[in-house]
């Protein structure tokens, strides 16, 4: 009987393990999700910016050129605000990653003695939390790569009124 208790102990340990990577991998998912979703409402912030300062210099009246300047100046001070969030995310992120690298391996042992009988049901059920964890990151990255598209568009349109501003001012 202490043999199964071995392996009995064993497997539990493994299923721990396989809990806490799990959550590890849907935690750097999450940050992976934050930092792009902070990084398009900045690309967001960029894009405003870009029509309020086209809007003031195509203003003739000066009442309205204030008043924009006083909104250019709100734009740049939540840009400034979303990028220091950004940066708090990525220092996170990071620190998150560096907690989570792979530190050891673990190794199961089964006595030679001892033969072991698959649970079919055990396995099964890690098979379908290994996919279910493999579709969420599936996400995530697509996700990610949306939201870096929109946010290469936004930047696209961003210079692109700035370029019309600068030949309007010309």
């Amino acid at each position: 009987m202490n043999s199964w208790e071995n392996i009995k102990n064993n497997l539990g340990s493994f299923a721990k393990s396989a809990a806490k990577k799990t959550e590890e991998l849907t935690d750097t998912a999450i940050f992976k999700v934050k930092i792009t979703a902070k990084e398009n409402e900045i690309s967001n912030q960029y894009k405003a910016l870009g029509e309020l300062v086209y809007n003031k210099l195509k203003e003739d009246d000066a009442d309205k050129a204030a008043s924009l300047t006083e909104k250019i100046s709100e734009c740049v001070n939540k840009i400034n605000a979303l990028k220091a969030q950004l940066d708090t995310l990525k220092a996170d992120y990071k620190a998150h990653c560096e907690k989570t690298q792979k530190k050891k391996n673990v190794n199961l042992s089964v006595a030679k003695s001892v033969t072991t009988n698959r649970d079919e049901k055990v396995m099964s059920e890690f098979d379908k939390a290994r996919e279910d964890g493999n579709a969420e990151y599936i996400k995530a990255t697509k996700l990610q790569s949306e939201a870096t598209d929109l946010v290469v568009n936004a930047q696209n349109e961003s210079n692109s009124a700035m370029e019309l501003a600068n030949e309007i001012n010309q």
